[in-house]
């Protein structure tokens, strides 16, 4: 896709969780702030460079984003999903429980797939986890 537009942010953004996979962060990172350039406004992307530079050791760049994305939220709404993806980058496993928590209490359309999103593999060692999985009728 990104030969045909290489200004298509969908594209970046999915290219760096894909490099993210592959542990190839330096990559990712790219891909992510690519994505949040061309549209910075969209919080899932600013959400993932978040959780990339979290795991990549970055935490003083993820915390500037998490910053962005908690001003983001004092002028509009922001789902909670893309707050707990910010929280597992950071390793902070009860803030993103609690924003995964309120993701389903939101009925967000990207729960069901909390089970099978890789970047919630930090969590599924987690009672709190588990109980999400319950209440969203994915028992693990």
């Amino acid at each position: 896709m990104l030969d045909i537009e290489t200004t298509y942010a969908h594209a970046h953004y999915v290219l760096g969780r894909a490099y993210v996979q592959k542990g190839m962060y330096r990559e990712a990172i790219r891909s992510a702030r690519r994505a949040v350039a061309l549209e910075g406004g969209n919080v899932r992307y600013v959400a993932s460079l978040t959780h990339i530079c979290g795991i990549a050791e970055k935490r003083s760049d993820a915390s500037q984003l998490l910053g962005k994305i908690k001003r983001i939220m004092v002028q509009r709404y922001v789902p909670a999903y893309p707050v707990a993806i910010c929280y597992v980058g950071l390793g902070k496993k009860g803030e993103a429980l609690a924003w995964l928590t309120r993701a389903c209490e939101e009925r967000s359309a990207e729960s069901p797939f909390a089970n099978i999103d890789p970047r919630l593999a930090a969590l599924h060692v987690e009672p709190g986890f588990r109980q999400i999985l319950r209440k969203l009728g994915l028992n693990r």
